[in-house]
């Protein structure tokens, strides 16, 4: 079983590395060809400019409808880039990291102003208990900078084919704006730390909570699996 969790995680971690190696190069590229032609545009304009009367309509209308195309061009260039930096904010997300090396950050986020550190309680409803009520640990964030650590003490060790743990972050909006903070795997028994930055901004954070949900997450938890909870 322990060779199999091994196995797993370096697949995870090679497949991790590929998806951010894709989408730095395709943002780096959005921006490139983005660049590139406002440079063609501004060379245009200035031609235009240069040009004074003897600019013909049908070179005006051409240098619009370029500028048409280059608006288009950065909304679309925008709405790829900010899909594909969610995407790439959630693989480092999952990418395995140093045990060591997330203590210690988590010690240094500590010491930045303003970092509050939550408990974590059972995440129990009237009708039903949470699914492991053993779990204790905490949660270091930062508002201003966006990002945290949750560390877990007692999480039971998941099969990533069968199920995975899955981060909810709720701001000042309430419930009805929980932001996926990601998904991970418990692969050891002890001390678990677990990196936090959320695809999208969020305002103060109010609530982190976690559930227990698919491979790869969900959009919205129907709450039937339960964790904990860090009220703040």
């Amino acid at each position: 079983m322990l060779v199999s969790t091994q196995r797993r995680s370096a697949e995870q971690l090679d497949q991790s590395r590929a998806t951010i190696a894709s989408l730095e190069s395709r943002i780096s590229q959005n921006q490139a060809i983005l660049t590139s032609a406002e440079q063609r545009l501004d060379e245009m304009r200035t031609r235009l400019d240069a040009s004074g009367q003897a600019v013909t309509d049908a070179e005006r209308a051409l240098a619009d409808a370029a500028m048409r195309e280059l608006a288009l061009g950065r909304k679309l260039a925008q709405a790829t880039s900010n899909l594909d930096d969610a995407r790439l904010t959630i693989a480092r997300y999952e990418q395995p990291q140093d045990p060591a090396e997330l203590k210690a950050n988590r010690e240094q986020l500590l010491e930045v102003p303003d970092t509050i550190r939550i408990a974590w309680a059972p995440f129990d409803l009237p009708d039903k208990p949470a699914e492991q009520g053993d779990v204790t640990g905490d949660v270091v964030w930062n508002d201003e900078l966006e990002t945290g650590y949750l560390r877990f003490v007692g999480l039971v060790v998941n099969d990533p084919s069968v199920e995975q743990y899955q981060v909810w972050v709720i701001d000042e909006r309430g419930m009805e704006q929980k932001v996926s903070g990601g998904v991970f795997d418990a692969t050891a028994q002890g001390e678990v730390i677990v990196p936090i930055r959320p695809g999208i901004d969020v305002r103060r954070v109010a609530l982190f909570a976690i559930t227990i949900e698919e491979p790869g997450g969900t959009w919205v938890p129907d709450l039937s699996r339960r964790v904990v909870v860090a009220p703040r």
